[in-house]
C-alpha cells in the first residue's frame, strides 16, 4: 500500500515539473515572436508636411504728403428766401390805430363791397335721415335680407343650377332661386358666380328681377292671394 503511495506522489512531482517547463518554453517563445515584430518609427510632422516656400514681405513705409485741397467754388444757394414772419400778437395802439374813426384801410386789406355772390346756407342732414352708400342701398332693396341670413344650402344649390346651367326649372324654382340670389348679392359667391359669362350675369339678373316683382306685386293692398283648392278626392279619413 504504501509502495503505490509514494508512485503516486512521485508521478504528481514529475507532472508539475513538466508543466512548469513547458510554460517556461512558451514564454520564450512568446518574448522570440516579440523581438521579431518592426518597431514603430517616429516621424517628424514638418517633414511629412515639407516646408512652406512663401515669402512674407513687408512693405515699405511712406513718407507722408501733405495734399492741399483746392477752394470749392461757391455755389448759388438753392433754398428759397424764408417768408417774413409778423408776430402773433398785435398791440393795443397798433388795434386802436387800425380800428379807429376815420382811418383809412391798409392797403393788405381788400374791400368787398363789390361782391355779389349770395351766400347760401347748407343744411346739415340730419341724424334720422344719414347719408347712405351704394352698398347700404343695395342691402335695402325691398326684398333683399342682409348679407344671406337664414338660406339653406337646397336653396343655394337651386339657385346655383338654375343660374349657371340655366336647366328648364319651374316658376315656383325660378321665383326662389332669383330670391335666394337676391339675398346672395355683396357676397364673394354671388360675385363668382355673376362675373366671367354675360349671359349668366344676365340670366341672374332677371331672375332676381323676377323674384322683385313678385315681392313688389304682392305688397299691393289689392293683392289677392290665390286661394289653394281642395281636391274631390280629398279625405281627412285617409290621413288619420
Amino acid at each position: 500500500m504504501s509502495a503505490i503511495l509514494f508512485l503516486l506522489i512521485g508521478s504528481y512531482l514529475l507532472w508539475i515539473a513538466a508543466y512548469f517547463c513547458y510554460e517556461r518554453s512558451n514564454r520564450r517563445k512568446r518574448a522570440e515572436k516579440a523581438g521579431q515584430i518592426l518597431t514603430r518609427m517616429t516621424v517628424d510632422v514638418s517633414e511629412i508636411l515639407g516646408k512652406s516656400t512663401f515669402s512674407l514681405s513687408h512693405s515699405t513705409p511712406q513718407t507722408p504728403e501733405k495734399i492741399e485741397n483746392e477752394k470749392s467754388v461757391s455755389e448759388a444757394d438753392t433754398f428759397a428766401p424764408e417768408k417774413e414772419k409778423y408776430p402773433k400778437t398785435v398791440s393795443a395802439e397798433e388795434l386802436d390805430k387800425l380800428f379807429a374813426e376815420g382811418s383809412p384801410l391798409p392797403e393788405e386789406l381788400e374791400l368787398m363791397e363789390d361782391m355779389d355772390v349770395p351766400l347760401e346756407f347748407r343744411k346739415e342732414p340730419t341724424d334720422d335721415n344719414p347719408p347712405i352708400d351704394d352698398d347700404e342701398q343695395d342691402k335695402r332693396l325691398p326684398g333683399c335680407t342682409p348679407q344671406a341670413t337664414g338660406i339653406r344650402f337646397e336653396d343655394m344649390g337651386l339657385a346655383v343650377r338654375v343660374a349657371v346651367s340655366g336647366e328648364a326649372a319651374s316658376e315656383e324654382e325660378r321665383l326662389q332661386a332669383g330670391k335666394t340670389l337676391a339675398e346672395l348679392r355683396n357676397t364673394p359667391m354671388f360675385e363668382q358666380l355673376a362675373s366671367g359669362d354675360a349671359e349668366r350675369e344676365e340670366r341672374i339678373g332677371s331672375l332676381i328681377e323676377l323674384h322683385l316683382a313678385a315681392y313688389r306685386k304682392r305688397k299691393q293692398p289689392d293683392y289677392e292671394a290665390a286661394a289653394e283648392t281642395i281636391p274631390d278626392t280629398f279625405s281627412i279619413s285617409d290621413i288619420v
